[in-house]
């Protein structure tokens, strides 16, 4: 008889550390994943802004080489694709020389602006400053 208590005893303790290590474990497991869904949400965002960066230096490339073929363009287009929209803005300064371009960039409500300042247009492009502006 002391033998069948002695064991229900160990039944019991074995029952009860697996049960604390399946709670440790399942808390372990929904703070992983939780994370993960939170790292998820991050690295999606992360990927529209160089998304959305990418676009705003295609709309720059595109003005450059409507400028160089036809140094009286003055900008303010909007182009509206299938993932975002990208607006070439008002091209300060005018003839072949010391312009300023600006473009920016949407997808899913993240939008990047870029400014180049050009030197010269015609026959070698000159550009002195590509940068991003803070908006």
């Amino acid at each position: 008889m002391v033998r069948q208590q002695y064991g229900k005893k160990n039944g019991f303790v074995t029952l009860t550390a697996v049960l604390v290590l399946g709670l440790v474990a399942l808390i372990t497991v929904s703070g992983s994943l939780l994370t993960s869904n939170d790292n998820f949400s991050k690295n999606k965002t992360l990927r529209i802004s160089i998304a959305a960066r990418h676009l705003a230096e295609s709309c720059a490339e595109i003005a450059l080489n409507t400028l160089k073929s036809n140094v009286a363009y003055t900008g303010n287009e909007n182009m509206v694709l299938p993932f975002g929209t990208c607006s070439i803005l008002t091209i300060s300064g005018s003839g072949n020389n010391n312009r300023v371009l600006q473009t920016r960039a949407t997808i899913s409500n993240i939008t990047r602006e870029l400014q180049i300042d050009i030197q010269t247009i015609n026959p070698n492009t000159i550009i002195t400053a590509w940068q991003e502006l803070d908006i």
